[in-house]
């Protein structure tokens, strides 16, 4: 589709936008921008929500070992860099003890997460300066990526218990023994 605007709302703007050029009048440049890059991410995120998905061999299950089967396939739409981003994803399900996995949310990072890490990153540079209702406008206004602030607050809030895991995990880890060489 080459030469086609992709997102319907960049679609329905473009003859209004003609128009005004065309009879002399001048656009709004901040719609125009705004329009434009919206529509140029969100063809960048479905060109990647149309990606081939990976097919996955049925992993073993976490709990009990055993094999676990093919269920069905859910989708999962999630942030990224680029705006939303849809898949469809394989679920593994054990007929023993009933545990359910995805291995592309493994795969992509996503596994128990509600972004991608690349817009995770971008959550925690906006919400790390700001309010949490103030990064979530930021984001819409200079990334076109719509995220709830209680997403940051969580998000936020991982990072802190990561943090105090990481600190915690130095402290109780001995320093490597110096070596004394000899002649020194």
């Amino acid at each position: 589709m080459a030469g086609k605007a992709q997102d319907p709302k960049f679609r329905r703007s473009l003859p209004r936008m003609r128009a005004e050029l065309r009879d002399g009048r001048v656009p709004d440049l901040d719609a125009l921008e705004t329009t434009v890059r919206d529509g140029m991410l969100g063809s960048g995120a479905r060109g990647c929500s149309r990606r081939s998905t990976p097919s996955f061999r049925p992993p073993p299950c976490p709990d009990c070992g055993r094999p676990m089967e093919r269920h069905r396939r859910i989708g999962k739409t999630f942030p990224v860099r680029l705006g939303k981003v849809e898949i469809k994803r394989t679920q593994f399900r054990c007929r023993r003890c009933g545990g359910v996995r995805f291995p592309l949310d493994r795969a992509l990072g996503l596994e128990g997460k509600a972004a991608a890490p690349g817009a995770e990153s971008v959550c925690a540079d906006a919400a790390g300066s700001d309010s949490y209702a103030e990064a979530s406008r930021k984001l819409k206004n200079l990334a076109g990526v719509r995220v709830a602030k209680s997403m940051l607050q969580r998000r936020g809030a991982r990072i802190g218990q990561e943090v105090q895991e990481f600190k915690r995990d130095a402290r109780e880890r001995k320093p490597p023994a110096r070596r004394v060489l000899a002649g020194r």
